[in-house]
C-alpha cells in the first residue's frame, strides 16, 4: 500500500525522486574529472592519484544508496509505527551528501585538498578495520573473498600515508556539519539564513538515525510524537511515525545531495540533467 501525501509533502517527494535520479546518473559508472577542470588538478596533487575524484565518487554513491532505500521503503510500506526504518536510509544519505559537499564547497584548493585527505582517511579506517577482523575469521569467507594479508598491509600503508598528510586524524563529523552548514545556499534550508541553526539540524539528524541503525531506542523521543490514540493512563509511552517529518528529514539529504552534484558537475566538466 502507497502512503498518500499531498500539498507540500507531495511536492518535496516529487523532488526527492528528481534528486535521487539525478545523482544515480552521475554515480552510474567512476567518474573522471575532465582535463583542465579544478578536480582534475585536485586528483594530480593528492596522496594517491586520482583520489579527490574518487572521493567524491563513493560519497555521492552512499548519497544516492541511501535515498534509494528510502524510495524502496516508502513504496512499500503498509504500516509506519516509528520512523526506524527511514533512519536507516536516512544516514547513508545524510553522511554521503555532506561529505561531498564539504569537500567541494570548501574555499580554495589546499582546504579542498584537507577536506579530500580527511574523508579518505575516515573511509580508510573504516575498511581496515571491518577487513582485519573478517580476515581473523576462521570458518567463514575462505575461497575467493578472502582477506588476505598483503591487502591489509596496502590498507595500513594508506593510512599512514593519509594520516601524515594530514597531520593526525579526520576531521570529525560534528566539525564537518558545521562548516558545512555556513557555505550552503541558504534558500534550500532556512529562508532566515540561520546556519547555526542548520548545523544543529544535521548533527541531530545523523545522532538520531546513527541510533536507529545501532538499535537504540531513546531516539523516538527526538523523532516520533506521541501516539493519538495513547492512553494517558497507561504506563507505556507510545509513539508513532512522523510522515512529514519523514520526508522533511529526506528533502534535507536530498538538498544537500543537490547542492554536492552541482558542485561536483562544475568542478569535475560533465553535465547530467
Amino acid at each position: 500500500m502507497v502512503i498518500e501525501v499531498d500539498g507540500e509533502d507531495a511536492a518535496a517527494l516529487r523532488q526527492i525522486w528528481q534528486v535521487t535520479d539525478r545523482i544515480a546518473a552521475a554515480v552510474a559508472q567512476p567518474r573522471e574529472a575532465a582535463p583542465g577542470t579544478s578536480l582534475s588538478e585536485d586528483d594530480q596533487l593528492t596522496q594517491l592519484e586520482g583520489l579527490a575524484s574518487a572521493v567524491i565518487w563513493k560519497s555521492m554513491s552512499l548519497c544516492v544508496e541511501g535515498l534509494q532505500a528510502f524510495a524502496a521503503l516508502w513504496l512499500g510500506s503498509e504500516v509506519l509505527s516509528r520512523s526506524t526504518a527511514f533512519g536507516f536510509a536516512h544516514r547513508p544519505a545524510l553522511i554521503g551528501a555532506c561529505q561531498a559537499a564539504w569537500i567541494l564547497g570548501a574555499d580554495g584548493r589546499d582546504e579542498r585538498l584537507r577536506r579530500v585527505h580527511s574523508v579518505a582517511l575516515t573511509m580508510t579506517n573504516d575498511e581496515l578495520d571491518s577487513k582485519t577482523d573478517i580476515a581473523s575469521m576462521q570458518h567463514i569467507f575462505q575461497d575467493d573473498r578472502r582477506v588476505r594479508q598483503s591487502e591489509l598491509d596496502d590498507l595500513e600503508r594508506r593510512r599512514s600515508a593519509l594520516s601524515r598528510q594530514l597531520g593526525g586524524n579526520p576531521i570529525s563529523l560534528t566539525r564537518v556539519f558545521r562548516e558545512l552548514a555556513l557555505a550552503l545556499p541558504a534558500h534550500r534550508f532556512f529562508a532566515n539564513d540561520d546556519a547555526e541553526q542548520l548545523g544543529e539540524t544535521l548533527r541531530a539528524q545523523w545522532r538520531t538515525h546513527s541510533a536507529d541503525c545501532h538499535g537504540g531506542g531513546w531516539q523516538h523521543r527526538f523523532s516520533d510524537p506521541l501516539s493519538s490514540n495513547d492512553d494517558p493512563n497507561s504506563l507505556e509511552v507510545r509513539r508513532e511515525a512522523d510522515v512529514g517529518m519523514i520526508i522533511a528529514k529526506t528533502m534535507t539529504a536530498a538538498m544537500v545531495g543537490l547542492t554536492a552534484l552541482e558542485d561536483w558537475q562544475e568542478q569535475a566538466g560533465f553535465q547530467v540533467e
